[in-house]
């Protein structure tokens, strides 16, 4: 049975294999201390050994210099005990540094942020002082992270994407975590499309390695979030290529041909939302059934895991609660139902790591 998939669904061999290229995307920080000890445990019973979580600035250093780390403390006791790795994505603006009046405006100095990305590797990285200070826990060090979230994205690069700017960002706070740790793998927005407001659609990627033709030697890899443009189509549908799951080989080719270093990929975010799946929904938020999204996302896993042999880990899009309300897109893409049930998808996930 292929689930609705345009496409052979072959499942691959179980193997450990699977569960080291495998994660979720969390909201851990947003839950109640007895939720998050819950979602762990239950991320661990599954066989998932990755998760990925914002670690968002403005809510660390409200003000310049002074770091309140309890929040991602609590996640990290939590993510060690179970022998959880975590990756941060190092999103937004701190109030006090932003170029504009959100956290969505970059920060004036790059300096700044390079700053708060080095505190994180510093504090959470291999050796750092959250391990000293917490010397019952086998440490699980963060090794990885990303530079902002859909730097693309007018919505969370305000008030319009800059690929200049995102460079010189990405610069600054290769430089600065490097320094601490020269291992640490630092990711860069891969993605295909730069989205302005103006609603017109040019070439992210290019345009960000052919504004810094050398930025690829300095970081260590490319994230993406490759969901269909047309929310209903499947991960094998090559309708329009450019806007499926499948310009994840885009990308990568492209950047080849751009004769930039063959670094990995990471696909940080896909996933399907089971809200607005009536015929008159938007194409670009129509969601579908919760047994279409089970085969959907399984069918993403092989791709990423079996067929781009480059693509390091891919995270599922996402491990919380669903509001349950039909015409919810968004809301509606948690892998667990309102009561907390697991919805297929999640089933799938499971028993393609067991």
């Amino acid at each position: 049975m292929n689930w609705g998939i345009k496409g052979p669904l072959t499942l691959p061999a179980r193997s450990t294999a699977n569960r080291s290229k495998v994660g979720l995307v969390t909201r851990l920080r947003y839950t109640t201390d007895a939720s998050r000890a819950s979602y762990l445990a239950d991320i661990h019973a599954r066989g998932i050994q990755h998760i990925r979580d914002d670690w968002r600035w403005e809510e660390v250093e409200q003000t310049q210099g002074v770091f309140d780390w309890s929040s991602i403390d609590a996640v990290m006791v939590l993510a060690a005990q179970y022998g959880i790795t975590v990756l941060p994505t190092f999103c937004y603006s701190a109030k006090w540094a932003a170029s504009g009046p959100t956290k969505f405006h970059p920060p004036t100095d790059p300096g700044t942020f390079a700053t708060y990305c080095s505190r994180l590797v510093q504090r959470y990285g291999r050796g750092g002082q959250f391990w000293s200070e917490h010397a019952d826990l086998t440490p699980v060090p963060i090794t990885a992270g990303e530079v902002w979230n859909e730097p693309w994205l007018y919505q969370y690069w305000a008030p319009n994407p800059d690929v200049a700017a995102y460079a010189r960002l990405a610069r600054a706070a290769a430089a600065a975590v490097h320094a601490v740790d020269p291992a640490f793998e630092l990711l860069i927005s891969g993605d295909v499309s730069l989205v302005p407001s103006s609603g017109s659609d040019s070439w992210w990627i290019r345009a960000l390695l052919t504004a810094d033709p050398t930025l690829d030697t300095v970081v260590n890899g490319f994230s993406m979030h490759p969901y269909a443009n047309i929310r209903s189509h499947s991960p094998y549908d090559e309708t329009t290529a450019r806007y499926e799951y499948s310009r994840v080989q885009l990308a990568h080719d492209d950047v080849l041909f751009m004769k930039k270093r063959n670094l990995p990929w990471w696909i940080t975010e896909i996933g399907w939302s089971n809200g607005n799946t009536g015929s008159s929904a938007p194409f670009y938020a129509r969601g579908v059934s919760e047994t279409t999204s089970a085969g959907y996302v399984e069918g993403a896993l092989v791709r990423a895991v079996q067929e781009w042999t480059y693509v390091k880990r891919v995270y599922v899009q996402t491990y919380e609660k669903s509001t349950g309300i039909a015409t919810d897109f968004w809301g509606n893409a948690g892998l667990l139902r309102l009561d907390g049930s697991p919805k297929p998808a999640l089933e799938r996930i499971t028993a393609y790591l067991a």
